[in-house]
């Protein structure tokens, strides 16, 4: 009786251990929750953590898994890489495929090209070079990216400047969010330069060059050519001798006083005398601009007479011949 009570006692202990564990464990409790990959990832600090890749991850997404890509670049991890890592933090993943794939970018400040030119000039300015200078450096392409959470400012550590050759070195100082600095060599060249007056769009030959078309650029004086115009006054009334492109140059050979009159055209020919002003028609053998004496044939006479020109289609004669041409 005894055993019997021993054997009941325990039938209904392990039924009732098994009944707790079955409560304990309801469906999707026992097991960790799945965590998902990020496919693409944008990090500002140094070093990658498991919380930038999957999701998920509970008390480690602190935790550093890789260190980041320099600012501004890139990084890929393949699948096998991932899984390793998913594995030793005990994170509920696997890639469905050998070809998943995360890509990891560096944010970044980007410091362009004008300004390490800007902090360039500061430099050859103190070498007493002024402010009529351009530079050109040796790395066309350059751009700097540095980290988000460090200041921005960069300052030049160093600077060689040659009076001969006209060329600089400096090393500036950009920013890691180390300790230390990283330290940048820039080479390059400066050239003097001086303001020119240029077109500020193209400009067709019958045009007649005002200063509202007019602007003012820097140009480096060893490419200026010498017959170029270097004062407003110089252009200005003047028109193209054919099309002209703009933000160029202007050179005297490119320009005139605008054609008063075509040749082969038809004028009006004026002689003037104390008492009146006697006209004709005419026929132009030349082109003329204002004041320039151009010749003429009167085709009343049929005979060529010279004339200065005065106005559009207007030329006017000096000359006594013009009474007798006229007879």
């Amino acid at each position: 009786m005894q055993k019997l009570f021993l054997v009941t006692s325990f039938i209904i202990i392990q039924a009732l251990f098994k009944f707790s564990i079955a409560f304990a464990t309801q469906p999707g409790e026992s097991e960790t929750t799945a965590s998902i990959l990020r496919p693409h990832v944008l990090v500002n600090e140094s070093v990658i953590r498991l919380g930038d890749l999957f999701t998920n991850t509970g008390i480690q997404e602190n935790t550093p898994i890789a260190y980041s890509p320099k600012p501004g670049k890139k990084a890929i991890f393949d699948a096998r890489w991932l899984y390793r890592v998913a594995k030793v933090n005990d994170i509920n993943w696997k890639p469905l495929t050998a070809h998943v794939q995360t890509l990891v970018e560096r944010e970044s400040i980007v410091i362009s090209r004008q300004e390490i030119e800007s902090l360039i000039l500061e430099g050859l300015s103190e070498h007493g070079l002024g402010t009529d200078i351009s530079i050109e450096l040796s790395n066309k392409f350059l751009r700097l990216h540095i980290p988000t959470n460090v200041p921005s400012d960069l300052n030049i550590e160093d600077f060689v400047f040659q009076q001969r050759t006209k060329r600089f070195t400096a090393i500036i100082n950009l920013p890691t969010g180390d300790r230390q600095a990283k330290r940048l060599r820039i080479t390059g060249r400066a050239y003097r330069t001086v303001k020119i007056p240029v077109l500020k769009q193209r400009l067709a030959p019958d045009s007649i060059i005002k200063e509202s078309d007019l602007m003012w650029i820097k140009a480096r004086r060893h490419q200026i050519p010498q017959d170029t115009l270097l004062k407003t006054i110089d252009l200005v009334g003047l028109s193209p001798k054919r099309n002209l492109r703009g933000q160029v140059p202007v050179r005297s050979r490119d320009v005139q006083r605008p054609i008063l009159v075509q040749k082969n055209n038809t004028v009006t020919i004026f002689h003037r005398l104390r008492n009146m002003t006697l006209t004709a028609k005419g026929k132009a053998l030349d082109h003329g601009a204002n004041g320039q004496v151009i010749r003429v044939i009167n085709t009343r006479s049929n005979q060529t007479i010279e004339a200065e020109v005065t106005g559009y289609g207007r030329v006017v004669v000096h000359s006594p011949q013009f009474l007798a041409m006229n007879k």
